[in-house]
């Protein structure tokens, strides 16, 4: 990652003074302060919940995964070079790899699994089982093949196996099962040290199921009546309306606690809105647009930018997201009753079942709407319309207005999606978009031997059923 994470600096520090000055005794007069040997839950779950947000969800990968979807274009620096792809190397996500992902949020998720479990402390335990899940399928999903079986042991094995991805997903889904059944049986719950749910067990009970259907129906390639069956199995205990979607609530208005996307684009400046996208909304009539995109200034106009095409700085020449789309604090979101019901839609429409596709489709595009602000009468506009609401409904229609949905911070979700369905068409006069994201450097310095021969052209498992 090539910017400088001051986030994670003041925060930690803040929350940590903030802990211990409460404190008024200590257990054991013998324990060094400068050398803990154990991080308290209530330490290590924030923790983790920060560096799953900001470092898998809401940073490089996800930025990037924007411009490849062409739901922004790269206007200068980093962002122009991952939209004209002349920076796609192992350097890439090098430090997200290192720092965010194995050393950061996946082992504070183990350390707190391990402790937790010895102190049965189930809620801490079944919400890091959800929290690791999480991790592993934005990294699979990232990545392919990626090691876990032999991962997170410290010196005990510096050179882990990547397993396969099929293994991953089924590691995937026994965490969440696990964690539920830990949720389900705890006597306990955290509090203000949970930023996503406050404690709310039952939430992240519905989140888990949620998010089941989502790997689920990743899967729709492999086994595409399994992967619904079983998607919508999961929903039945999932979300219940958008007041349940999952989000990681931490940031604020201080300068090293913005929502990253804010942040990024504040301190950089280096996406716009891509012309692609905005010619997408603008030939269906969208309502959206004006919300999801400013117009440039001096011209009064939404100007979207061509992807890999811009020059240097080139900022100043095309759209800017809204700027009520994503502020300082805005809540990241990692999975949420929208595309719960975009899933819902897809898993019926591959079962035949498109009365109650179509019921599904229409209830996320309405409450993807009303989410950003369109009103009640525009939103019936919209889907009255043959190019939105058709007489037979299609997975092309079901993943447009799903893309749409995702803009502008759940890209990683909707690069999946592109990858999975192919119905959304997307050219890039640099080449090839890449279908997966190269290994990073220091697993080709340290771990050579079990690094998978792919390339960033190379689909992952469940897009074309290979492995590597």
């Amino acid at each position: 990652m090539k910017h400088i994470n001051k986030f994670f600096i003041l925060f930690f520090s803040l929350l940590i003074f903030s802990t211990y000055s409460c404190e008024e005794t200590f257990e054991e007069i013998n324990t060094d302060p400068d050398n803990p040997v154990e991080v308290p839950n209530k330490l290590l779950l924030p923790s983790a919940q920060t560096f799953t947000a900001y470092g898998m969800a809401g940073s490089d990968l996800a930025w990037y995964a924007s411009v490849w979807i062409q739901h922004t274009a790269g206007v200068w620096n980093q962002m122009e070079n991952a939209d004209k792809l002349t920076d796609i190397n192992s350097q890439l996500a090098n430090n997200i790899w290192r720092f965010q992902l194995y050393s950061g949020s996946m082992m504070d998720l183990k350390q707190l699994m391990d402790q937790a479990s010895e102190q049965g402390a189930n809620s801490y335990v079944g919400i890091a089982k959800i929290l690791m899940a999480y991790n592993l399928g934005i990294a699979t999903d990232t990545w392919g093949r990626i090691p876990y079986s032999e991962a997170l042991q410290g010196t005990a094995n510096i050179k882990p196996v990547f397993d396969s991805q099929e293994s991953i997903y089924q590691n995937i889904q026994t965490l969440l099962d696990e964690g539920i059944s830990s949720l389900q049986s705890a006597t306990d719950a955290p509090s203000a040290d949970d930023i996503i749910y406050g404690g709310n067990l039952n939430a992240w009970i519905k989140a888990a199921y949620a998010l089941k259907a989502r790997y689920h129906n990743h899967l729709s390639n492999i086994d595409a009546n399994g992967s619904a069956q079983s998607a919508l199995a999961a929903l039945q205990n999932a979300f219940d309306s958008s007041d349940d979607d999952f989000l990681y609530r931490g940031f604020n208005n201080n300068a090293t606690g913005e929502n990253p996307w804010y942040q990024f684009e504040n301190d950089r400046d280096q996406h716009c809105v891509s012309a692609s996208f905005v010619a997408m909304l603008e030939g269906l009539n969208d309502p959206r647009l004006p919300i999801y995109a400013l117009p440039v200034p001096g011209l009064g106009t939404i100007v979207g930018g061509p992807n890999a095409q811009s020059t240097d700085q080139a900022g100043a020449l095309y759209s800017k997201w809204g700027s009520t789309l994503v502020t300082a604090s805005s809540p990241l979101p990692m999975m949420t009753y929208v595309e719960q019901k975009f899933i819902e839609a897809e898993a019926e429409l591959r079962l035949g079942n498109t009365a109650n596709a179509t019921a599904a489709y229409e209830i996320a595009i309405g409450e993807a709407m009303r989410k950003v602000g369109v009103s009640e009468e525009d939103i019936a506009t919209y889907v009255a319309q043959e190019s939105v609401s058709p007489a037979t409904l299609t997975l092309q229609h079901i993943i447009t207005q799903k893309y749409i949905s995702q803009f502008v911070m759940e890209s990683l979700e909707a690069y999946n999606d592109w990858r999975r369905t192919d119905v959304i068409t997307l050219t890039n006069p640099a080449g090839p978009i890449p279908v997966r994201f190269p290994y990073p450097t220091t697993e080709y310095d340290y771990n050579l031997e079990n690094v998978p021969n792919a390339t960033v052209n190379d689909g992952v498992w469940w897009d074309d059923g290979s492995e590597d």
